[in-house]
């Protein structure tokens, strides 16, 4: 199955990211700091496919900043005021379908 066009296959890696928002707040070092769960360049994940044509690739993919609190702030918003979801349940689903696909090779 090819996940993305060129692409046979993929892995990303970065096991130091799941936990550097914790360690910071740990610290008391709070989202209200501009760099706050930031990784450093050497924390970067990689990404590594074959294309098309059976070539090797490598490549460094720098992390992207989220805000874990807009979705929790959204929640609450849908669940005291009624608010639209941020994330939808077809959303939440198609989700749970590309985890499930993704993983099905692994048992």
């Amino acid at each position: 199955m090819i996940l993305f066009p060129g692409f046979r296959g993929w892995d990303y890696t970065n096991e130091k990211n799941f936990t550097l928002c914790d360690d910071d707040l740990k610290k008391f070092y709070l989202p209200d700091h501009a760099d706050f769960g930031l990784d450093l360049p050497e924390d970067y994940g990689t990404i590594t496919y074959y294309d098309n044509e059976g070539k090797y690739h490598e490549e460094t993919v720098e992390t992207v900043q989220g805000d874990n609190g807009r979705f929790y702030d959204a929640l609450y918003e849908t669940i005291i005021h009624g608010a639209a979801p941020l994330v939808t349940e077809a959303q939440t689903m198609a989700q749970m379908r590309i985890l499930e696909e993704a993983t099905a090779g692994l048992k």
